[in-house]
């Protein structure tokens, strides 16, 4: 699946459950538990208004720590209803260490719906398509507990934190 691919499934309607069944078998790799922080900046590119519902496309950067040790450079879309939900789709490289391995590797996620007044929900994201030492990384996992702050001086726009965990392993 490339990147291209990764775009439209995250756009449709069978999202992380497509990604999944797409992923290879990783036969006789022993999955490792992962978790961390995560903490992201993010430019809005655009902002589109489809009646009340607003739709708003960001270039983030997200800083990962903990098992995930590096940078995701991905592109959002955020869509935000009138009742204050919010339904999310991310889709980016990764570019990092994961158990002592560096390289890069696809990350895709989507969740929903998340309360932005209450912080509540979580993001599904699936990892693969690594290059160099992460050739052959597989996983899945969720960012929760978002935290939104206002701008800082690195964050142009809103800042979003939190927690992450995931199951991961590398093919053999």
């Amino acid at each position: 699946m490339n990147n291209t691919d990764i775009k439209q499934t995250l756009g449709g309607r069978l999202s992380v459950p497509a990604i999944l069944i797409d992923l290879p078998s990783a036969q006789g790799a022993r999955p490792m538990a992962a978790s961390g922080r995560f903490y992201s900046c993010r430019a809005v590119l655009d902002v589109t208004m489809v009646g009340n519902t607003g739709i708003v496309t960001s270039s983030i950067t997200v800083a990962l720590t903990g098992a995930l040790s590096g940078t995701l450079i991905a592109t959002a879309v955020d869509v935000f209803y009138p009742n204050g939900n919010l339904l999310v789709s991310v889709s980016g490289t990764f570019s990092g260490m994961v158990s002592g391995h560096s390289g890069t590797a696809e990350i895709g996620a989507t969740g929903g719906p998340i309360t932005r007044g209450n912080g509540s929900g979580a993001l599904q994201w699936v990892i693969g398509q690594g290059t160099l030492g992460l050739a052959g990384l597989r996983g899945q996992g969720s960012f929760k507990r978002p935290s939104f702050g206002s701008p800082i001086e690195q964050c142009p726009d809103d800042t979003v934190a939190g927690d992450y965990s995931a199951e991961l392993q590398f093919a053999d």
